[in-house]
């Protein structure tokens, strides 16, 4: 399962899915609006999990799907197969306080996210991805 990273969006794992669907089931995870704690969420994808009778994940992280991926780990081991993390911070308390600070600038793009629905976000900021330039 990829987990999204600061952006909440998961399409930047593009790439990745195609070169693994192959071989591998592979999941992107959006995370949802209106779920204020990462453990909240954590918790939420915990039970997709279960509903699509996945025994053990690989949780594929990137910076705040990092955290999430060792939430993930701490609460649910009997879930987890194994984790593969970079740009990530740790969930030591420096590393916590580390990451409130960088998002501390980040009040606006909150602020829409919170007030402005989540498809005109989308549709405004992300562009579909080429088909034709993925990999083969």
């Amino acid at each position: 399962m990829y987990l999204a990273g600061g952006s909440g969006n998961p399409s930047g794992w593009f790439r990745h899915v195609l070169a693994m669907e192959k071989d591998y089931r592979t999941l992107l995870c959006d995370y949802l609006l209106g779920v204020d704690k990462m453990e909240s969420m954590v918790h939420l994808i915990a039970k997709l999990v279960t509903a699509l009778q996945i025994e053990k994940a690989v949780w594929i992280d990137a910076f705040r799907g990092g955290y999430a991926a060792q939430l993930l780990t701490k609460f649910y081991p009997e879930k987890t197969d194994a984790q593969v993390l970079y740009a990530t911070s740790c969930l030591t308390k420096e590393g916590i306080e580390s990451l409130k600070k960088q998002y501390k600038g980040m009040k606006l793009v909150l602020w829409a996210l919170y007030h402005l629905p989540y498809g005109l976000l989308k549709f405004l900021l992300i562009k579909p991805y080429p088909i034709d330039s993925a990999p083969s």
